[in-house]
């Protein structure tokens, strides 16, 4: 499952990175969306990894600082997303 993932992520950030490729502001706030919510899955994986290791007793934790602003940022503009979607939906 990572494999597949990782590769959507770093073809959506190839594409914001490499300067020749000329993209609207809005492709690049959805590029940008797309690969913090690939990120997100990511964790969600790992996060269903280590449940699995849970439960054989077989887990190793590793503490490290969570900056919360980060975190609030990126699912506020998951949710803008959304809600610009049911918006359009609601208007058609």
């Amino acid at each position: 499952m990572r494999n597949p993932l990782h590769s959507i992520m770093h073809t959506a950030q190839y594409v914001l990175d490499n300067p020749e490729n000329n993209i609207t502001a809005k492709d690049r706030n959805d590029l940008n969306l797309l690969v913090q919510v690939g990120r997100k899955m990511s964790m969600l994986i790992n996060d269903l990894i280590d449940l699995s290791q849970m439960r054989k007793h077989n887990l190793r934790l590793d503490k490290k600082a969570v900056d919360l602003h980060v975190q609030i940022k990126i699912v506020l503009d998951m949710l803008a997303h959304v809600m610009i979607k049911q918006t359009i939906q609601e208007q058609e």
